[in-house]
């Protein structure tokens, strides 16, 4: 198989992506028309040497111009390089351990073709806190990123610049990610000089993970023309209006698990399987029915009953209905702790 990459580096204008040569063994034919099924479904342009010949064409002659109008094969092999490595290796970003629902939620935003785009585009990933956005936007990364010529991932922005200050930290990071180059930036107003220059040519992709600030904005993203044609920015954060109002053309809620999902995932860190022990199962759904399918809630209470006998579940129950907590951030926070002082 000869190929390259869904886009061209030049402005050539192929007639196929792919071009495809395979012997007649019928295993080989099944193989290449689920391949050419799936490439018709990415919109991926592929010549195959078994389509009919044009009346009085040379066999020879029609496969070599179909060659001549593919696009580049070393490009090709590097990309399915990396998206073996990236199978085999969890991606170049490690999303987590016992992940419920984040690889389905990131395969529903369907942002492949985004990959394909000539414009520009802002998305967004809202939800509250401890859904899962950040791993759903690993989960993206890791999907997307063979298909740009340069890609950065900012983790946690609001928690970096409540410890760090600044921005111009994470400028540098993004500025290193595209060029593998250290640059020195004395000032926010000159990195997103440097952003704008090194990136207005390049079809990059960027994640800002948990931006809460319009400055924090202007400083990673401050326009659509910083960036090369066929770019995608994806912004993920709790404040919906933040992101409409910097031109994030699309926002995708993150929804909570449903209630099979909230059972896996408690059952995963309280019971270590999928399934609740059998004589747990009303003690697990009582919990699942309390959290309401929040990710991070159900991973901390999951620790905290993790090896408790049954009266020890129902005592925790007992508590959680007498002092009903309805901020999610402070029932972690409250089990959090004592799961400190109980290691302590």
């Amino acid at each position: 198989m000869a190929s390259s990459s869904f886009k061209s580096i030049s402005n050539h204008k192929w007639a196929y992506d792919v071009f495809v040569n395979f012997g007649g063994d019928n295993n080989v034919k099944s193989f290449v028309d689920h391949l050419f099924s799936d490439f018709k479904r990415k919109g991926i342009r592929a010549f195959r040497d078994d389509e009919k010949l044009h009346i009085g064409e040379d066999r020879s002659q029609q496969v070599y111009r179909a060659i001549e109008q593919s696009s580049y094969e070393s490009k090709f092999i590097d990309m399915i390089s990396k998206h073996i490595f990236n199978e085999l290796n969890d991606g170049p970003l490690h999303v987590g351990v016992n992940l419920v629902g984040v690889h389905f939620r990131a395969e529903q935003m369907n942002l492949l073709h985004f990959a394909e785009a000539s414009e520009v585009h802002m998305i967004g990933i809202c939800g509250v806190w401890g859904i899962g956005k950040t791993s759903i936007a690993k989960a993206v990364y890791n999907r997307l990123y063979v298909h740009f010529e340069g890609c950065s991932f900012c983790e946690d922005i609001k928690g970096f610049v409540k410890m760090h200050g600044g921005m111009i930290q994470l400028q540098r990071q993004i500025i290193e990610d595209i060029t593998k180059a250290d640059m020195k930036i004395r000032s926010v107003g000159e990195g997103s000089s440097v952003m704008k220059r090194i990136m207005a040519s390049k079809q990059v992709l960027v994640i800002l993970d948990e931006i809460d600030q319009l400055d924090q904005l202007e400083a990673l993203a401050g326009a659509h023309c910083w960036f090369g044609p066929g770019s995608l920015i994806v912004i993920t954060g709790e404040d919906r209006q933040l992101l409409l109002g910097h031109g994030v053309e699309k926002i995708y809620d993150v929804e909570l698990l449903n209630d099979d999902e909230a059972m896996e995932l408690l059952s995963l860190y309280a019971f270590k399987q999928k399934h609740p022990k059998e004589d747990f199962t009303w003690l697990s759904k009582q919990v699942v029915q309390y959290v309401k399918g929040h990710p991070l809630a159900l991973k901390v209470l999951g620790c905290f009953l993790f090896g408790k006998t049954v009266h020890e579940w129902e005592s925790e129950l007992d508590r959680l209905h007498r002092h009903h907590i309805d901020d999610m951030q402070g029932l972690i926070s409250r089990y959090s702790s004592k799961k400190k002082q109980k290691v302590v």
